[in-house]
């Protein structure tokens, strides 16, 4: 009766909802007063060493902090489990991790069960305006087809209106995988929206190529659960892929060439990128802008795939640009390569973690903070740095809000003569960073930056777990898998 006492109104408007329905119902409806009991209840059932959602938990339901934890057909709801759709059980709700072999699987789809999902197939590499008038989905694919061939276009507006799954395929005797096949030039931007998309053109040589008409991102996406994987977007005079206001994205096998922005994310949350190859992009490799939640790039720790699923950021002015930025964001178990400045960190607040990256042949500056809003927290470790020409700004910043920044298990192949004209310096050369040393890698000239058996490297880094350190909020710790005793450093794990 200690929680009744402590409760006041909030209390009785939850028991009021409570005997307008039953039990089930209450979950699903009156949410007003559903959130006003479970705020009255939680600092009694925190202090009781007890979990609200314990029994629904038991009961088989799945616990979720957005849609994106949950299966298709399931919402996340503010009980923080997934609810089932028409027809479904509770346990239906669980969602396997995506790999590369099946970005989908974010999706939780069967993709055979026609009775499940929309399967579109792009056939032309033809481009055209395209206004979806028809409100039946149906419908619209009718009209979409009536020429007798489905473009990329039509095919994206389709999926934001369909009420189930989709996936966008492409036609492999159009498109073979060798990329031989006609590329699309789009001539406006294109927009991924909607819920449950899969933009699959994995096993095709599907190219967007600039049509150098206007300025703009090759592709928008913004939705809900959403999958991009095996495109090649080349030459366009803004971004290649802008994330933007989505939540649950997973993208992997991107190749991203000579655009202004390879890929910029912005205020979104739960993005992973992996397998994912930016190169040449005028500007910047990557921006991150705004606020995000949860933002990796590479693979997350305890979820990988088989085989090496970094990122590449080579050949960029910038690499990664955060600008404005606030959120939490790991970049993971991939290369920087040949980039004037590596990480450049404007306006940001949140938490970084740098963990288990390979950095080579860089000009000026690794990693600089200034102006920054409010509090930063970064963790830098296992890391190679190979070859860079100037440290002067490495670890530095001018911004008088607090910084935190942890450097360990490290390992430069030169010396870190670290200087900060102007800025604060927060390098600290401790016993578990490696000075002048070879990191061994397999054949430097020809960039292969893969460890070899002898390398100092191998076994020499520490597990990190990224929740512990803030860096990702996940389901219990996950300090990532690796081969013998301990992490490597850099970005590829040497494995016998």
């Amino acid at each position: 009766m200690a929680t009744i006492s402590t409760c006041g109104r909030s209390f009785w408007v939850g028991w009021y909802c409570a005997a307008k329905q039953s039990a089930l119902e209450w979950f699903h409806g009156y949410r007003g007063c559903r959130v006003k009991l479970l705020w009255c209840l939680l600092p009694a059932i925190l202090l009781a060493g007890c979990s609200f959602y314990a029994d629904l938990a038991g009961k088989g339901y799945v616990p979720c902090e957005t849609v994106a934890d949950c299966a298709g057909g399931c919402e996340c709801s503010e009980a923080g489990v997934c609810l089932p759709g028409d027809g479904m059980r509770p346990d239906q709700c669980a969602r396997g991790e995506p790999t590369v072999e099946d970005p989908g699987q974010l999706l939780r789809v069967d993709w055979e069960d026609e009775q499940a999902v929309f399967d579109l197939t792009v056939d032309t590499e033809q481009d055209r305006p395209f206004a979806v008038t028809a409100g039946d989905f149906e419908k619209a694919r009718e009209d979409a087809g009536q020429d007798g061939d489905l473009t990329l276009r039509e095919a994206l507006a389709l999926a934001e209106m369909a009420d189930r799954p989709v996936r966008i395929h492409f036609d492999p005797d159009l498109f073979p995988a060798d990329g031989s096949g006609p590329p699309i030039e789009p001539y406006d931007g294109l927009t991924l929206e909607g819920r449950k998309v899969f933009l699959d053109s994995r096993k095709t040589g599907v190219r967007l190529v600039f049509s150098g008409q206007s300025e703009w991102h090759a592709l928008t996406v913004s939705g809900e659960i959403l999958a991009v994987a095996g495109l090649t977007i080349r030459g366009f005079s803004r971004c290649g892929v802008r994330v933007n206001f989505a939540t649950g994205v997973y993208m992997c096998d991107l190749t991203l060439l000579f655009n202004r922005v390879g890929l910029s994310i912005e205020q979104s949350k739960y993005v992973t990128v992996v397998s994912t190859d930016l190169r040449g992009n005028g500007n910047t490799g990557i921006h991150l802008g705004g606020e995000c939640e949860n933002v990796s790039i590479g693979p997350v720790p305890g979820r990988e795939g088989p085989g090496w699923e970094g990122v590449v950021v080579a050949g960029h002015y910038t690499g990664v640009h955060m600008s404005g930025f606030d959120g939490k964001v790991l970049i993971r178990n991939s290369l920087f390569d040949s980039n004037e400045l590596d990480v450049v960190i404007e306006g940001t607040q949140g938490t970084i973690g740098f963990i288990n990256n390979t950095v080579a042949n860089s000009y000026h500056a690794v990693l600089k903070y200034h102006d920054g809003p409010g509090p930063l927290e970064i963790y830098v470790r296992n890391t190679i740095f190979h070859g860079v020409q100037d440290l002067q700004h490495l670890f530095c910043y001018d911004s008088a809000e607090p910084l935190t920044v942890v450097s360990e298990y490290l390992l430069f192949s030169g010396a870190p003569n670290v200087i900060c004209p102007g800025f604060s310096n927060t390098f600290d050369e401790s016993d578990d960073i490696m000075t002048n040393t070879d990191p061994g890698f397999a054949d430097t000239p020809q960039g292969d930056f893969r460890l070899s058996a002898d390398s100092p490297a191998v076994d020499a880094g520490a597990e990190t777990e990224v929740e512990n350190v803030g860096v990702l909020d996940l389901n219990g710790d996950a300090p990532g898998t690796f081969c013998g005793a301990a992490p490597d450093l850099g970005a590829f794990e040497y494995c016998p």
